[in-house]
């Protein structure tokens, strides 16, 4: 199963991202814009420890800034999202982040063809 977790390198989101990719049939995404709400050295630490793992990759995206979703357009077929961002008021969120990814990977497939 491919997942998306956004707030990825928060205590929550890391600890979830943690217990997911013990699966290794599931293939997990972390998005983190990585601010000063906290820790930066905190969030760092808990990213290289999510990194070693091969069922995990990781995008530094401000999701509040529209032009940062095409940094997402590797993401293929996502099966879950899982919101665990501070501060996020986004009114159909997760609508707008799958039609985004499903718009950039239709795309990509008429580029290759």
């Amino acid at each position: 199963m491919k997942i998306l977790i956004t707030g990825a390198a928060g205590f929550i989101g890391s600890r979830l991202c943690l217990e997911l990719i013990k699966n290794h049939n599931n293939k997990v995404y972390g998005i983190d814009k990585l601010d000063s709400y906290y820790s930066k050295k905190l969030k760092k630490k808990r990213l290289i420890e999510l990194n070693r793992k091969k069922n995990f990759k990781f995008f530094k995206i401000d999701l509040k800034n529209n032009k940062n979703f095409k940094k997402l357009e590797k993401l293929k077929n996502i099966d879950k999202i899982k919101k665990l961002i501070k501060n996020f008021k986004f009114s159909n969120f997760d609508k707008s982040l799958m039609k985004t990814i499903n718009w950039y990977n239709k795309n990509k497939i008429h580029k290759i063809t």
